[in-house]
């Protein structure tokens, strides 16, 4: 999966100089990022291209570019382009599509806490997901449609968008059943280059053969600082060597988070998010 072009944009100094200025981080934006906002604003309108509807998504745009208004015009008209025609939702919409996977294959998104950088974490149970299993372009799009929810769900206020969101997949087991790349490239498409998001980590635990071939195929179209986020790993080292808790972590991977469940909580960011919408202004 993809994310911005830095891998660091100075997350914690900004959170820190803002708290430390009695400021709520989670809608406040720094001097620096509210100029990148307000130049990538203009560089829009000087191309033409439709705006963002919010300034906090203005802003997230403008924090993932780091104030490349070139990139940040590209990656909005990409978005522009591929995202808002397929996968533009309500508030209520947004809700109800949250939990599709989970019904699909059961149990494929347990319930996790907070990484070890502060920001958001998703993991993943490869074992259930059986993509062949979709049935009609119907179920694709509900597909892609909880994709795009998880980024919006990590990237609920300010803080989030700067820290980035941490993906673990439990891939012990896995068989070529549970991949597919069509999805993949589809996926790729939304995320590499349209979607905003940063990625802070994305553990691969107790991969086998068959997960490192196909990161191999995935490093075909996936941009290399992408592929640098992916760290294959043993269950014990999450804990032991990269600081994640126990108490973060599902039973699937050791750990002892048990609630909220996963739709409790994307619903919340959901509904988060759309405070961080009228709190974020220029």
């Amino acid at each position: 999966m993809a994310t911005d072009d830095d891998a660091d944009f100075g997350s914690e100094t900004a959170i820190s100089e803002l708290k430390a200025a009695g400021k709520d981080s989670r809608w406040t934006l720094t001097d620096q990022e509210a100029a990148w906002a307000k130049d990538l604003k203009q560089a829009l309108e000087e191309a033409g291209v439709e705006p963002p509807a919010t300034d906090f998504e203005l802003a997230h745009f403008a924090i993932i570019s780091k104030g490349n208004a070139k990139k940040g015009v590209k990656r909005i008209s990409n978005y522009n382009a591929l995202v808002k025609p397929e996968y533009s939702y309500t508030q209520e919409e947004g809700l109800k599509a949250v939990g599709f996977m989970n019904s699909k294959w059961p149990g494929c998104i347990p319930t996790c806490g907070k990484a070890p950088s502060g920001g958001p974490m998703l993991c993943f149970d490869i074992i259930p997901y059986v993509p062949s299993q979709l049935e009609g372009e119907a179920e694709w799009k509900q597909m892609m449609l909880e994709l795009v929810l998880f980024f919006h769900c990590c990237s609920s206020d300010l803080d989030e968008c700067r820290i980035g969101m941490t993906l673990i997949t439990q891939c012990k087991g896995m068989g070529w059943s549970n991949f597919s790349l069509e999805l993949e490239k589809r996926a790729a498409v939304l995320y590499q280059d349209a979607i905003p998001c940063r990625f802070a980590g994305m553990p691969c635990v107790n991969a086998g053969p068959i997960l490192r071939a196909c990161l191999k195929l995935c490093k075909l179209f996936l941009k290399q600082k992408i592929a640098d986020r992916v760290l294959i790993c043993r269950q014990d080292d999450l804990v032991g060597k990269y600081g994640y808790s126990p108490d973060s972590l599902p039973p699937l991977l050791g750990g002892t988070c048990a609630k909220p469940t996963y739709e409790e909580w994307a619903r919340a960011q959901l509904a988060a998010r759309e405070v961080s919408k009228q709190k974020v202004v220029l």
